[in-house]
């Protein structure tokens, strides 16, 4: 019988392990975020509001990778934001776009997560998160408020 658990175990497909890549964020500076931290929403040419996220990865792997940028509102995980891209490796600021938002969805002044998955055409190799706090820009404060207030 012990012989049966120790191949039944042995013989399970492998599990995912640990990501093999970190990931920093930091803001159009080049600051590091701090879970928490109040940003400023950036006005973007089309209209919109947006936060910009720049990342570094440890040991990053040469050639295409998948990108898939996801927001969060903290306190009901309604989702913000998903898009899905391909990147070269080539640590570039990305948009992560935050209004307007769909109606009902109120995103100003409220805990948002902001998360970042790596992968190559197998597994995730990285992910970042930070939890950041967006306020409109004192110069189009009311159209910002207008337009992401849900």
């Amino acid at each position: 019988m012990r012989w049966l658990v120790i191949c039944l175990v042995g013989c399970a497909p492998n599990a995912p392990g640990p990501l093999s890549h970190t990931v920093a964020l930091f803001d159009h500076d080049g600051a590091p975020y701090q879970d928490g931290q109040d940003v400023t929403l950036v006005a973007g040419a089309q209209g919109g509001y947006h936060v910009w996220l720049s990342y570094s990865m440890t040991s990053p792997p040469s050639g295409e990778l998948n990108l898939a940028r996801m927001v969060y509102r903290v306190s009901d995980e309604q989702l913000v934001l998903r898009f899905q891209t391909s990147i070269d490796g080539n640590p570039s600021p990305l948009p992560m776009f935050m209004c307007p938002v769909p109606v009902g969805l109120p995103v100003l002044d409220r805990p948002i997560r902001y998360e970042l998955h790596f992968s190559d055409d197998k597994d995730e190799i990285a992910e970042g998160a930070v939890t950041l706090v967006p306020h409109c820009p004192a110069d189009s404060i009311d159209v910002c408020q207008r337009i992401c207030s849900g």
